[in-house]
């Protein structure tokens, strides 16, 4: 028997909505094998878009809109379910995070209170990134970006009531403006902004739109002109629309310039089926069978508890969980999902059953109690507390006091300057103190993610901080003017800005910045010659330094582990053997850094006055690159070291640097 129409048109949406969902999932637990599986979300927009503007519009031309029933039924539709997984994931959070990762999730439990976490992530990191995936609530971004679209969403209502053509020339003002800004943005740094509110609006006005079209033949006649498609046009449609939006399931991935004018095919794709859905194709007749329905109607809390589950397991498992758990994960949330869909979901579906009173109470509530968990998390810094005092000491070994330091045999009243990025910053402190223990000083020239190469620029950097190649083009000018007996350190994580941009982990995360570099600056992106043309420029620099009367030390790459040193020192509670089967493999590093040495080695060929210094030297052993020195870590996180650490580098510096001099007088 065949369902009523209405009931048909509902069955279709849910079914769609799983096919959005379960990507998702697919893509979040394998990314290798749908690497696109974000793209689910896009449908999720617009969809969102469709139904909320759908419904503004029908009560607008009917005048029975409310602004504060729509916040009433969209509080009871979201924070019900949202609250629930929250308070189960904190729980979690709290028995099974290190400081570290329980620190960044109370950040992003405040975010996700506040509706406003893709505001955070947007700030902190990138969707594609391994800190991003590793937080159980990274998902909610995308809630965010909805609850944001709530806020404006009754405008729609006073623009219907205005003006038909008002409207629609708002709404495209605004989602071509969204679009443009998305594309201008999409290039700098692969998934930088892809949280961004504004780059994501266009999917939503695509939804918009569709909807007010659709559901009201004031609004535009959607309907009868869909019903009067014939029968092959309609099924080829969505059967390309469909067909679509596998293709981008397939082939997007963090390479893709997304959000983007690439996102507009599932974008529209998802718009056509949503106009389509009275059509009774062959699509949507599939779309309307029954397991796809169960999984749409169920997909919103589906959606809230994958991430949580898939994110832990990542943590407990040092980022290594087995297919075999992903996949027992993901049955698990379809079950957790129905639970929360049944007892949660549902009761608070009657609307008549609440109050306006109880209601905003309610959301104000959980907003209150959610926010203040979150800031406690952050400004305890994850609770270090609840780990022994014994392994606390061995994970942040304290700072290191002048009297520790044995300055014997090191040069007196040295002039040293460190420039660099992060790994020249990481130096300072030890530098420091190494300083005032031989009466010498130090200076810091240093740019996040921009190595002491002149010419040489990045997108990432240049859009949120000092453009490297003007940065590094003041730095050398300045070192030049000063005068001459420097000791210039050039530190940096050299292999980050040299492999090739397509080269990704397990994750289908970039290795490294190459991927976000461009060199020279006068490029627009990243050639194969880059290498010879970096090194090239890093040649000239120590040239020009040692010429004018300075000496140079180049420090090659800190071995680069696998997992935070934070992290894994808490997580093992300080297990030395768990902590040493994890460190990286000495053969590894070697690997992973030779392009890196082979630049630092061609750069000095020939050169006087210039020292390189290997780090392995002194962190690696018996084929292994360890955490620890001399009983503690030396890392602050998989390729920073910490003070404690440093002190041997610098150490080790300031004797080569020493020798050099001795030999060449």
């Amino acid at each position: 028997m065949q369902a009523p129409a209405h009931q048909s048109h509902s069955a279709s949406i849910d079914g769609l909505r799983s096919v959005a969902v379960l990507p998702v999932l697919i893509g979040h637990a394998f990314p290798k094998i749908l690497p696109g599986g974000f793209v689910g979300v896009d449908i999720f927009f617009v969809i969102s878009g469709f139904l909320i503007a759908s419904m503004i519009a029908d009560k607008s031309l009917r005048d029975s809109f409310s602004t504060t029933d729509f916040y009433k039924r969209r509080i009871l539709r979201i924070m019900p379910a949202l609250a629930m997984v929250l308070f189960i994931t904190t729980i979690s959070a709290f028995i099974l995070l290190p400081p570290y990762q329980l620190r960044e999730f109370g950040q992003a439990l405040f975010g996700s209170s506040i509706f406003s976490s893709n505001i955070l992530f947007w700030l902190k990191s990138g969707y594609f990134d391994a800190a991003a995936e590793a937080n159980p609530l990274v998902h909610t971004w995308s809630l965010a970006v909805e609850e944001q679209f709530y806020v404006v969403a009754p405008l729609m209502a006073f623009l219907v009531a205005k003006s038909r053509k008002a409207f629609y020339v708002v709404l495209a003002f605004v989602g071509l403006g969204s679009l443009a800004f998305a594309e201008a943005t999409n290039n700098v740094v692969p998934s930088t902004y892809f949280f961004f509110t504004l780059n994501r609006i266009f999917e939503l006005i695509v939804g918009c739109l569709v909807g007010c079209a659709f559901h009201s033949r004031q609004m535009g006649e959607l309907t009868y002109r869909v019903d009067r498609l014939p029968a092959i046009a309609s099924n080829l449609l969505s059967a390309a629309a469909i067909a679509a939006l596998f293709w981008c399931f397939f082939t997007f991935g963090s390479w893709s310039h997304h959000p983007g004018l690439i996102t507009l095919i599932p974008v529209c794709a998802t718009g056509v089926l949503l106009a389509l859905h009275t059509s009774n194709s062959v699509v949507h007749r599939l779309l309307a069978l029954r397991p796809l329905v169960f999984v749409g109607l169920i997909s919103y809390s589906l959606y809230l508890v994958h991430q949580p589950l898939l994110a832990l397991a990542r943590t407990v498992t040092f980022g290594d969980p087995s297919t075999e758990l992903l996949s027992a994960l993901l049955i698990v949330s379809i079950i957790l999902a129905y639970l929360i869909w049944r007892f949660v979901e549902q009761p608070f579906r009657n609307y008549d059953r609440f109050s306006l009173k109880q209601t905003f109470a309610g959301c104000a509530a959980i907003i209150a109690i959610g926010s203040l968990a979150g800031l406690a998390l952050h400004v305890s810094q994850g609770l270090p507390s609840r780990y022994s005092e014994e392994t606390r000491a061995l994970v942040r070994p304290a700072p290191i006091e002048l009297d520790q330091l044995d300055a014997s045999g090191l040069p007196q009243g040295s002039r040293l300057v460190l420039w660099g990025d992060s790994h020249a910053r990481m130096l300072y402190p030890a530098a420091q103190k190494w300083m005032k223990q031989t009466k010498g000083e130090v200076r810091l020239f240093d740019n996040g993610g921009c190595p002491p190469i002149v010419g040489f620029d990045n997108d990432w950097r240049n859009s949120t901080g000092p453009v490297c190649s003007e940065f590094n083009q003041e730095a050398l000018n300045r070192l030049l003017e000063m005068k001459p007996g420097l000791l210039v350190v050039l530190a940096s994580r050299w292999p980050n800005y040299l492999r090739a941009p397509d080269e990704l982990d397990e994750f289908g995360h970039p290795w490294t910045l190459a991927s976000r570099s461009i060199f020279p600056s006068a490029q627009k992106a990243w050639r194969e010659d880059a290498t010879e043309q970096a090194t090239a420029s890093l040649g000239s620099v120590i040239s020009a330094l040692t010429q004018a009367g300075h000496r140079v030390v180049l420090v090659g790459t800190v071995p680069n582990q696998k997992v935070h040193a934070d992290n894994l020192g808490f997580l093992t509670n300080g297990e030395i053997s768990a902590i040493s089967e994890i460190a990286v493999a000495e053969r590894t590093h070697n690997a992973a850094s030779a392009k890196a040495n082979g630049m630092l080695t061609d750069a000095v060929a020939g050169l006087a006055g210039v020292t390189v210094i290997d780090p392995a030297e002194l962190y690696c052993r018996n084929g292994k690159c360890s955490y620890l020195y001399d009983g503690k870590f030396a890392y602050a996180d998989s390729n920073h070291l910490n003070e404690w650490g440093s002190i041997p580098l610098v150490r080790r510096i300031l004797e080569q640097s020493a020798q050099s001099s001795a030999s060449a007088r």
